[in-house]
């Protein structure tokens, strides 16, 4: 039998959420993100200024850092506060050749003594989970410890590195403020997004402006920017971007509560076709609630002129380096492989660059085991991938067998495209059920509501319809960094032949 533990964070918006219907910590997430955006709004201009003192603001970084993740998590921030201190001893000790291997071990290490933590003593009422930032600072460990030992490679044995590994390379180990200012920083400690060390310390350093714009020249001089681009407008859209999602979210939780597919009696009162529009609702405010996080981490950075990836073809400002998913792609998306090629944009970036690019042996494999052990050990997680894997599967067969036919005419293509967009959003909703439920019990009655009907289908595609004629799929190599292109959708991008 666990034991359960109260939530221990500040309950000051206890009746601004109780009124919303929401749990306090997830008004206090808000509120907090709200408040950073305004701080580094003050402070932007001291933030990215290279002729400010580093170290003072590294250390404004982590004084409202620790103070805000401790507000909004309670006392567990300060078990983050301790991973960043032991991080550091590891970074101080560890042999530069072996620092990757320290580090990576020591940061999953801590991510899943965190999540058995939670297993274990699992917060009475719905909570911030202390792991969602974890998940973070794990990410940020890891690739540090590839950043170093690339640093230490191309300096002492004159190993020629990828563009993308070298221009990520750190050379020096980080002292404590600068570790701390980048895991605890208010910038991203509560939800992201994750960034590389040098990406991090290029923005504090001033060379994070220096960016390649497309209908510029390529000598890096020319492309310098004297003008720093505003980021007001891209912060202000993000920030009304949230405050949408946050009411679309408190809407449909009021109204297609998840819990109603777990009710016996709901399932008995409901046809097919309405609990599969109930579904879709619910879980269009499940992902509202990362619409709201992603968004406002993103603008957070932005707000200090963190983020910044160029111009585009008409000469306007991106603010998208730190991206972390395309709302319309996910939501309109035709494919699995759109929808996952659209969601938590960063995290495939990691596992890009810590796992599949490394991998010594079946990367693809790797990068699915590792995905899997950093969200959680919840058998829902892994439920959720087994059937991605199923499912991405048959998809890729009836893409080679059936589009053929519709291709011959627009309205075969409108066609196509719509039944597609219909039977993907309503795969993904028959899917992403494990990944919120999390709990076998919960999972096994749910599909069996379902009669495991989608799962049976797509193991008959699979076995019933040939290879088709694009047999032959690879991945093509990640982007180079600093492109203008979008680091996720290229490194990932499918080329049949």
């Amino acid at each position: 039998m666990t034991v359960g533990r109260e939530y221990d964070g500040i309950l000051w918006l206890q009746g601004i959420a109780s009124l919303l219907g929401l749990p306090v910590s997830q008004a206090n997430f808000v509120a907090s993100q709200l408040l950073c955006i305004l701080l580094a709004s003050v402070s932007r201009k001291w933030l990215s200024n290279p002729a400010a003192s580093i170290n003072h603001r590294h250390a404004f970084q982590v004084l409202f850092g620790i103070p805000i993740i401790c507000c909004v998590v309670g006392s567990d921030g300060f078990l983050l506060v301790a991973e960043t201190l032991f991080c550091y001893v590891i970074i101080l000790v560890c042999p530069a050749q072996m620092i990757h291997i320290g580090l990576f071990v020591y940061g999953m290490g801590c991510l899943i003594l965190g999540h058995v933590y939670m297993i274990i003593f699992p917060f009475r009422i719905r909570c911030y989970d202390f792991t969602f930032s974890l998940l973070i600072i794990t990410q940020k460990i890891t690739s540090l410890g590839f950043n170093l030992v690339d640093g230490h490679r191309h300096n002492n044995n004159n190993i020629k590195l990828s563009d993308q590994r070298l221009q990520l390379a750190v050379r020096k180990k980080p002292g404590l403020l600068e570790l701390s200012s980048y895991l605890l920083g208010f910038q991203g400690v509560i939800a992201g997004p994750f960034c590389f060390y040098k990406e991090y310390i290029d923005f504090f350093e001033g060379r994070h402006y220096r960016q390649k714009s497309a209908s510029e020249n390529d000598d890096p001089d020319y492309q310098c920017r004297h003008h720093i681009p505003s980021p007001s407008k891209a912060v202000l859209q993000k920030v009304l971007a949230s405050f949408f999602w946050t009411v679309v979210y408190v809407v449909l939780q009021t109204l297609f509560p998840l819990e109603s597919h777990l009710d016996p009696a709901f399932v008995a009162r409901h046809n097919i076709f309405y609990r599969m529009l109930h579904a879709y609702l619910s879980l269009l405010g499940e992902r509202a609630k990362y619409y709201v996080g992603w968004t406002l981490a993103e603008a957070v950075n932005n707000a200090a002129g963190f983020g910044f990836a160029g111009f585009d073809q008409n000469g306007k400002p991106r603010w998208d380096l730190l991206t972390n998913l395309h709302i319309k792609h996910v939501e309109m998306a035709t494919s699995f492989k759109t929808y996952i090629d659209n969601w938590n944009l960063r995290t495939v970036v990691w596992l890009r660059f810590v796992c599949y690019d490394r991998a010594p042996w079946n990367p693809t494999l790797l990068t699915f085991t590792l995905s899997a052990v950093w969200h959680g050990l919840w058998p829902g997680y892994y439920f959720m991938f087994l059937s991605s894997a199923v499912f991405t599967v048959a998809a890729r067969k009836v893409r080679r067998n059936i589009r053929p036919y519709f291709q011959k005419s627009k309205l075969k293509q409108i066609v196509y495209d719509v039944i597609t967009l219909l039977a993907t959003q309503a795969t993904i909703t028959y899917i992403v059920f494990s990944f919120v439920f999390l709990h076998l019990d919960p999972i096994i009655f749910f599909y069996s509501q379902w009669y495991w009907a989608i799962h049976i289908f797509a193991v008959l595609i699979i076995l019933v319809l040939p290879k088709g004629t694009s047999s032959h799929i690879k991945i093509s190599p990640a982007p180079e960094h600093g492109t203008d292109s979008d680091p996720m959708l290229d490194s990932n991008k499918v080329k049949t032949s």
